[in-house]
């Protein structure tokens, strides 16, 4: 073999070794820039975390200095989830409190990056699905004033608020979402139609809350299911005798079963003996 040939090896031979050897420091420059990007990222996790623990906890004391305080740098806005099932700052102060001028701070800073006030959680539920669960009526006002739409609004398990207040026996909270439910007929066909309708119904004879259960009778046209016959023969009051049924306040609900009618006497309201 020549000398200059075998230059030429020795040359490509190098070659090879520096491109390794440069190949090699990107790799280990790439998995250094990879492993500083998942550590920037973990830090803003973790510091973001922090600062949705200092809003919650703030949140849960009512503290409008430290609310203001953690807002203010722009870190996290109100209508940020800041839980683990999604709910927002909003949703925390509505389920925890009923310290109305707090409420209406929270709603009125919410309102700035959703007019609408309807955010959901994890669950689907907005702020006034939370007010209906816990009962809290001076916020479901409030909701209901600010947006009324959020009266039809459903949850992922397809419960409107009405059904959310009515299933955990809040009457008062109940019948204010009924009363102001009735002002549009087309969204009450659809709150009252169909086997979610019938739903309503039973949980409101079910849980013996006769008078809601007869506000609702009145908006229904058509039942889907004999489940509402059922709950009235199960919650009928047997033992009573004929002469205290006489205290009892009636009234015929007419219901329609597979294009059958039928008239179901309902017990509602005890008169005082």
């Amino acid at each position: 073999m020549h000398y200059h040939e075998e230059e030429e090896e020795e040359g490509i031979s190098i070659e090879a070794e520096l491109s390794k050897i440069e190949n090699s420091i990107s790799e280990d420059t790439k998995e250094l820039a990879r492993k500083e990007q998942v550590d920037k990222k973990r830090k803003e996790a973790e510091e973001r975390a922090k600062v949705h623990q200092s809003l919650y906890e703030a949140t849960l004391s009512q503290s409008f200095g430290k609310t203001y305080s953690i807002l203010k740098d722009g870190k996290v806005k109100v209508t940020d989830k800041i839980t683990i099932n999604g709910n927002t700052a909003l949703h925390v102060a509505v389920g925890t409190t009923k310290n109305m001028e707090f409420i209406d701070y929270m709603l009125t800073l919410g309102a700035d990056d959703n007019p609408r006030l309807d955010m959901q959680n994890s669950e689907g539920s907005t702020l006034l699905h939370v007010a209906a669960i816990v009962g809290n009526l001076d916020a479901a006002k409030i909701l209901v004033e600010k947006n009324h739409d959020l009266l039809f609004a459903k949850d992922k398990d397809g419960h409107t608020p009405l059904a959310k207040a009515l299933s955990n026996m809040h009457t008062d909270t109940c019948l204010y979402l009924l009363n102001h439910t009735n002002t549009r007929d087309v969204e009450m066909g659809a709150l009252f139609d169909g086997t979610s309708g019938d739903e309503l119904l039973v949980n409101a004879i079910s849980s013996k809350d006769y008078y809601s259960a007869l506000v609702l009778s009145k908006h229904y046209r058509n039942l889907h299911s004999d489940a509402v016959l059922m709950a009235i023969a199960q919650n009928f009051p047997q033992e009573l005798n004929i002469w205290d049924r006489t205290f009892y306040k009636c009234t015929f609900v007419h219901v329609h079963l597979d294009s059958t009618c039928i008239f179901c006497l309902i017990t509602f309201s005890v008169y005082p003996s």
